[in-house]
C-alpha cells in the first residue's frame, strides 16, 4: 500500500531506500520525497520477562533483512536501478544490530552503484513527524525505548533542552513489564498501556524532575522493590501499578516539555518515538497544549515506532542537500546525539539546492577566497580519515593542508583564513559549551568501557569526535610557512567573514547557510561557496589569461557558487532578506506566526517537487518579494499579530535576529584588511548596506505597534550609502600594545585563555582524550603556567588603565570550567600579582630569575648544544613534575616511556627536516614518504606488542601525550607574553629595537615535528614500557633506536650511536634540573 503524506512529485524527485535496525525493529522503507511507497517492518519478540540482547537481535536482523529489502522494492514497484540513494541508520542504537544493517547497506551501495547516506535515528523520527503532521517549528518530545529528549531547533541544529539522565522512558516501561511478567507481543510498552486503562487506584511513586532533565531509574527501582508485596497483599493490582507508572512518568515529561515551550515561546508541540503513540501520553500533552493556546501534533504507530520510511525520508532531505557518506565513513555509532548534526537554517539549503539555477558552476582563478577557518580545519581533519584518538597525526595533516593550499596557489587563488576570537563577553554560549563537554565525557566514557576497544585499530567508527589539541596550531604553522593570509577576529567571526569577502569582492567559503541571506549591498557581487561544493583538484584551462603569461599554463578550481542576485532570493529587496530567517526560523528565533497572506500562498501552492518545508520557504520568499523597497509594510504585517507583552518580546527577538545579518563594511572588515595589507576589491566601490548609528546591544522597548515597527525598520540595513553602524570588534584589544595586538591577530595568543579573563563567567576547557579515572582534568598539568599568563595579562591591563575589560569574575580574576571526575566544575584561580619586567629595560637575568622563582626551572643548569634541545629539556622537566601519571609511574625521565618516546621521535623528525631543507623542491614528497614510514613503524610496533599481550590502546599513555601537548602550548605562549611585555617596556623606555630576552633560551621545535605521529608515539611508548624501568634506557639505545633508524634508512641518513649519545646528554641535563 502506498501512503501519500505530501503532494505527488515528478519523476525527477529522488527515490531513496531507507534501512532501520537500531533495536528490535527491522524496517525497510522506500520514499520518493514526501511519498511513502512501501514501509514493511518485522519485530524481534522475546519470551515474557526477557529483554532482547544485541547478539540475538543482530542474528534476527541477519535472517530477515535481505527478504525485507526485496519485499520493500516489490511493494513500492521500484527496481534497484531506479533508486537514487541508500540511507541507513548510523546511530544511536545497539551496536550489533546497527552493524548488520550498515554492512548490508554498504554492500547494496557498491552492488547497485548508489550513494550511501548515514542518518541520525533521532532526527529521522523528528523529520518524519514534521512531514506527516505538518508541524512547522515545534518543540519536540522524543520518547522511545532508547531516548527521552525535549528538543527544539536553534543555533543551526536540533538542540536538547532536557533529557533523561539515566534510562529512557520506553526502557522504564519495558523493564517494568518484565518485572510483572507481561508479554513482549506486540511490545511490552503497548501491554502496559492496555492494562493501565483498567487501573484506577494510584500508588504514589518518586517524581524525579531535575531542572529540565528527568530520571526514571530510581522510580523503577522503587517500584521493583515494592511491587511483589503490593500485588501479593491484594492492595494493588497489576493494572493499578501500570496506571500509576504511566501517570507519573508522563507527568514528568509533560512538565519539562511545557517549560521548553515557555522558554521558546512555541505554539506547537510534536510527540515522536515509539512511546509517542501512547494514547494517554497524547491525551496529557493535548491538555497541556490547549491550556497554553498551543497545538499538539502526533502520529500513529505506523510512523511513531521505528520504521524504514523515516530513514528513507531523512535520506531524501540529505540527498537533496547534497550530503553523502563516503564508504570509508559509513560506520555506525551507538552514541549519536540529536544535537551532533548541523542543520543550518531549517530547510534553506535543501530548498536552494533543489533548484539548479541557484548555484552556478564556476572555475576559480586569480581571485581572493575568504575561508571560515575553524570550520575548514575541523572538516578537513575529520574528512581526512586521520586518527583522532592517539593525540593527533600532525605530520600527515601538514601534508594534506600543504597539498590543498598548493592547489589553490596553482590557480592563482589567494586564500584568507579568518578565525574566531574570544566568545561574546556576556558569556551567552557558556551553557551550550558546558553541555557539549558533558556529552564528550559521556561519549569518551562509553568508548573507554567498550569491549571492542581492545582492538583499537578496528574501532574507528566509535572513536569520540574530539579534535586533537594542537590541530589549529599545526594549521597556523602551515599558513605561516607558506605565507598565507590569516587573521583572528576579536570575538566570533562569521559576520566578519562575509564583510571581508564583500570588501575584497571575492567569494566566501563556508558550510553555514546563514551566509546565503546576509544583508548584502545591492551592487556587490556577493558569492558563497559551500565547502562541500569546492573541488579539491584543479583543472587546466584551455588558454592562458593575461595574469599567467609567464607561467606554464592556467589552472582553475571547479566549484558551485551561490549569488543572491542570481538566485530565487533576487526578488527580495536586500534590506528585507534578514526577515527570511525571522519567518522561517534560525538560531535566535524559532519562527514567528505567518501573516495571512503567506498562509494563503502556502495553502494555494501546488508546486511539484517540493516538500512542505520547501513550500513554506517558497511562500515566504514570494511574499517578501512583493514589497520592493517598502520596509515598514511587511514588518507591520508580521508584528500586527502580537499585542502587549508578547509584542515587546517578539520585537526584541526580531531585532536580535536581524542584527545578526546586518553587515558593516566601514569598520571591522577594513581593520582586518589593513592588518593583512589587502587592497579593497576593484569592483567593491558600492553603496554599502548599513544601519544607522546605534549603541551596541540597545533594544527599544516597543509598547505600541507603530513603536515596534519603527524599532525593527531602524535596524534593517539601508540601501543608500550609509554611515558606519558603530559596530565594533568588541574592543577586546583596545589599549593593548601594538605587538600584543599583532600577536593576537596572528593567532599566537590562545582565545581559550583569554576567555578566562574577558568572558563573563570564564572559559570552558574543552574535553580531550584523557583518563577519566583521574579526578582532576588533564588541564591540571598546566595550571601554574596559566596562572602566570593570567597574572601577566592582568598586570598589563592595570598598567594601561583597561582593567574594566576583565569581566570573568567580580574580582577581576580568572575563571575556568574544568572536568572534576565526571562533572564540569567552576574554578576561580588564584592569580599571582605580577610586575614584569620589574625594571626597564628588561635583561636576560630577569628572564631566568622569573623561571627559577615561579616554575623552579633554573635555565643556567642546562648545557645543551642547541636552543631547541634547551627548550625541550625545560618542557619535559615541567611536565614530569606536574603530570598526574608520569611522576607516580617513573622515578625520572630516564625510565619514563612517554618522555623517551617523545624525545626519540622529536629528535629524529627534527634531524630529518634539518637535512631535507637542502632539497626544498622535493620537501612535500619527502614529507609524505616519512608519513608513510611512520605509519609502517607504528604498525610494526603494534604487532611486536601483540606478541606479549592484546593490542589495547592505553589511555594512560594518551593522557600523558596530551599533557605534553598542553605544556608545549602553554609554555610557548608564556614565553610569547613575556617577550611582548619586555618589548613594550623597552619601547616605552625609548629603545628603537628592544632586545627579546627569550631568544637566548628558547627556540621551540615545531609542534608538528615534536608530536609528528600520535600513533607512532603511543605504540613506541607501550613497547618501551614493556621493559623493566632499570633496563629502559639501555633497551632504547641498543634496540629501539637502531630499529627505527633501519626503518628510515632510505629516507634519512642517521647514525644510531650519535643519536643515542644526544638523547643521553639531553636526559642527563633534564635529570640535573629535576634534582
Amino acid at each position: 500500500m502506498v501512503v501519500v503524506v505530501a503532494d505527488l512529485y515528478g519523476d525527477a524527485m529522488p527515490v531513496v531506500l531507507g534501512m532501520e535496525g537500531s533495536a528490535n525493529k527491522l524496517g525497510i522503507g522506500v520514499v520518493r520525497d514526501g511519498v511513502v511507497l512501501s514501509n514493511p517492518r518485522v519485530t524481534y519478540i522475546t519470551p515474557p520477562g526477557e529483554g532482547f540482547q544485541p547478539t540475538e537481535t543482530a542474528r534476527h536482523h541477519q535472517t530477515h533483512i535481505i527478504s525485507l529489502v526485496s519485499r520493500a522494492l516489490r511493494e513500492a514497484n521500484i527496481e534497484a536501478e531506479e533508486l537514487d540513494a541508500i540511507a541507513y541508520t548510523k546511530g544511536p542504537g545497539m551496536g550489533a544490530p546497527l552493524l548488520v544493517v550498515a554492512v548490508v547497506a554498504r554492500t547494496l551501495s557498491q552492488l547497485w552503484n548508489k550513494p550511501l547516506i548515514g542518518v541520525n535515528h533521532c532526527i529521522a523520527h523528528i523529520e518524519m513527524g514534521r512531514l506527516i503532521t505538518g508541524a512547522r517549528s515545534p518543540v519536540v518530545l522524543y520518547v522511545s525505548g532508547g531516548n527521552t529528549q525535549v528538543i527544539s531547533f536553534t543555533s543551526g541544529r536540533y538542540r536538547i533542552f532536557g533529557e533523561t539522565i539515566d534510562i529512557a522512558l520506553g526502557n522504564c516501561l519495558d523493564r517494568f513489564a518484565r518485572i510483572v511478567n507481561l508479554s513482549n507481543d506486540p511490545s511490552p510498552g503497548y501491554n502496559v498501556e492496555m492494562l493501565a486503562r483498567k487501573g484506577s487506584k494510584f500508588f504514589e511513586l518518586p517524581y524525579s524532575v531535575k531542572g529540565m532533565d528527568v530520571s526514571f531509574a530510581g522510580l523503577l527501582s522503587y517500584l521493583e522493590q515494592r511491587s511483589c508485596d503490593l500485588l501479593q497483599s491484594g492492595e494493588y493490582t497489576v493494572e493499578d501499578l501500570c496506571f500509576s507508572l504511566q501517570e507519573t512518568v508522563f507527568a514528568m515529561v509533560v512538565e519539562i516539555t511545557e517549560r521548553a515551550m515557555a522558554h521558546c515561546g512555541a505554539k506547537e508541540v510534536l510527540v515522536v518515538g515509539g512511546v509517542g503513540c501512547n494514547g494517554r501520553l497524547q491525551e496529557m500533552m493535548r491538555k497541556m497544549a490547549e491550556e497554553r493556546g498551543a497545538t499538539l501534533f502526533a502520529t500513529d504507530d505506523r510512523f511513531c515506532i521505528d520504521n524504514g520510511a523515516m530513514i528513507a525520508h531523512t535520506g531524501c532531505l540529505m540527498y537533496a542537500a547534497g550530503l553523502r557518506t563516503p564508504l570509508h565513513e559509513s560506520t555506525v555509532t551507538q552514541r549519536y546525539r540529536t544535537d551532533d548534526v548541523e542543520m543550518g537554517v531549517r530547510g534553506l539549503f535543501t530548498y536552494l539546492t533543489q533548484q539548479p539555477d541557484n548555484f552556478t558552476q564556476c572555475d576559480l582563478h586569480n581571485t581572493y577566497l575568504v575561508f571560515d577557518a575553524e570550520n575548514y580545519i575541523a572538516t578537513s581533519y575529520r574528512q581526512s580519515g586521520l586518527a583522532r584518538h592517539y593525540g593527533g597525526e600532525y605530520l600527515s595533516f601538514i601534508v594534506l593542508i600543504r597539498a590543498a593550499i598548493t592547489e589553490l596557489q596553482k590557480c592563482r587563488i589567494t586564500p584568507i583564513f579568518v578565525f574566531d576570537g574570544c566568545h561574546e563577553s556576556k558569556g551567552s554560549k557558556r551553557e551550550t559549551l558546558l553541555k557539549r563537554n558533558a556529552e564528550r565525557i559521556d561519549t569518551l566514557s562509553r568508548y573507554l568501557n567498550n569491549q571492542a576497544f581492545n582492538d583499537v585499530e578496528n574501532t574507528q567508527q566509535s572513536t569520540p569526535d574530539i579534535l586533537p589539541k594542537l590541530t589549529n596550531q599545526v594549521f597556523l604553522s602551515v599558513l605561516e610557512e607558506m605565507g598565507i593570509h590569516h587573521v583572528n577576529c576579536e570575538r566570533e567571526a562569521d559576520i566578519h567573514v562575509a564583510e571581508l569577502a564583500i570588501y575584497l569582492n571575492c567569494p566566501v567559503v563556508s558550510n553555514d547557510s546563514d551566509f546565503f541571506i546576509f544583508g548584502t549591498p545591492p551592487a556587490s557581487d556577493y558569492r558563497v561557496i559551500p565547502l562541500m561544493f569546492l573541488e579539491q583538484k584543479s583543472k587546466p584551462l584551455p588558454s592562458r589569461c593575461s595574469a599567467c603569461t609567464d607561467s606554464a599554463g592556467c589552472h582553475a578550481l571547479p566549484c558551485k557558487v551561490f549569488r543572491p542576485s542570481q538566485s530565487v532570493l533576487r526578488g527580495i529587496c536586500p534590506p528585507l532578506r534578514p526577515l527570511l530567517p525571522v519567518l522561517v526560523g534560525n538560531d535566535v528565533i524559532s519562527s514567528v506566526p505567518f501573516p495571512s497572506a503567506i498562509t494563503e500562498r502556502l495553502n494555494s501552492s501546488q508546486r511539484n517537487g517540493m516538500s512542505y518545508n520547501s513550500r513554506r520557504i517558497h511562500a515566504v520568499i514570494g511574499w517578501l518579494s512583493g514589497f520592493s523597497d517598502d520596509l515598514s509594510t511587511p514588518v507591520r504585517e508580521i508584528l500586527s499579530l502580537h499585542h502587549g507583552k508578547q509584542l515587546e518580546d517578539i520585537t526584541a527577538q526580531i531585532i536580535t535576529c536581524v542584527l545578526g545579518y546586518v553587515l558593516d563594511l566601514h569598520t571591522v572588515c577594513r581593520q582586518l584588511a589593513d592588518f593583512l595589507s589587502l587592497k579593497e576589491g576593484k569592483k567593491s566601490h558600492v553603496c554599502i548596506a548599513s544601519s544607522p548609528p546605534r549603541p551596541n546591544g540597545d533594544i527599544i522597548k516597543a509598547t505600541t505597534l507603530e513603536a515596534a515597527v519603527t524599532a525593527v525598520t531602524n535596524v534593517l540595513p539601508s540601501q543608500q550609502c550609509g554611515v558606519p553602524s558603530m559596530k565594533s570588534d568588541a574592543n577586546l584589544i583596545c589599549g593593548w600594545p601594538q605587538n600584543f595586538r599583532s600577536k593576537f591577530r596572528q593567532g599566537c595568543i590562545s582565545t581559550t585563555l583569554l576567555d578566562g579573563l574577558y568572558v563573563r563567567g570564564g572559559t570552558v576547557m574543552r574535553i580531550l582524550m584523557e583518563d577519566l579515572g583521574l579526578s582532576n582534568s588533564i588541564y591540571y598539568v598546566t595550571e601554574k603556567l596559566r596562572q602566570l599568563q593570567y597574572g601577566l595579562i592582568i598586570h598589563l591591563e592595570e598598567k594601561l588603565g583597561c582593567s574594566y575589560k576583565l569581566c570573568a569574575s567580580n574580582g577581576g580574576g580568572a575563571v575556568e570550567y574544568r572536568r572534576q571526575g565526571f562533572n564540569i566544575c567552576c574554578f576561580e584561580l588564584q592569580v599571582p600579582r605580577l610586575v614584569f619586567p620589574p625594571v626597564q629595560p628588561a635583561s636576560p637575568d630577569l628572564f631566568t630569575d622569573f623561571f627559577k622563582h615561579y616554575l623552579r626551572l633554573d635555565l643556567r643548569l642546562v648545557k645543551m648544544d642547541s636552543i631547541e634541545s634547551h627548550s625541550l629539556v625545560c618542557l619535559l622537566v615541567f611536565w614530569f613534575r606536574n603530570s598526574q601519571i608520569a611522576r607516580f609511574r617513573s622515578s625520572g625521565l630516564h625510565d619514563c616511556p612517554v618522555a623517551l618516546a617523545v624525545i626519540v621521535c622529536a629528535l629524529i623528525t627534527s634531524m630529518f627536516f634539518n637535512s631535507a631543507r637542502r632539497n626544498r623542491d622535493a620537501m612535500n614528497s619527502i614529507t609524505a614518504d616519512l608519513c608513510d614510514r611512520f605509519g609502517v613503524l607504528g604498525s610494526n610496533l603494534k604487532e611486536q606488542h601483540s606478541r606479549f599481550q592484546p593490542s589495547r590502546l592505553s589511555i594512560e599513555i594518551i593522557h600523558q601525550l596530551n599533557e605534553l601537548q598542553l605544556v608545549y602550548q602553554e609554555f610557548h605562549q608564556l614565553v610569547e607574553l613575556m617577550d611582548i611585555l619586555c618589548v613594550h617596556a623597552g619601547s616605552s623606555d625609548g629603545c628603537t629595537a628592544p632586545e627579546i630576552p627569550s631568544e637566548r633560551f628558547f627556540s621551540f621545535i615545531p609542534e608538528w615535528v615534536m608530536f609528528s605521529s600520535g600513533r607512532l608515539l603511543h605504540w613506541l611508548a607501550i613497547n618501551i614500557e614493556h621493559s623493566t624501568p632499570l633496563d629502559r634506557m639501555h633497551r632504547l639505545s641498543t634496540h629501539w633506536i637502531p630499529w627505527i633508524v633501519r626503518g628510515l634508512l632510505n629516507t634519512l641518513d642517521l647514525d644510531a650511536r650519535s643519536l643515542s649519545d644526544r638523547i643521553n646528554s639531553l636526559i642527563s641535563s633534564a635529570e640535573r634540573m629535576l634534582r
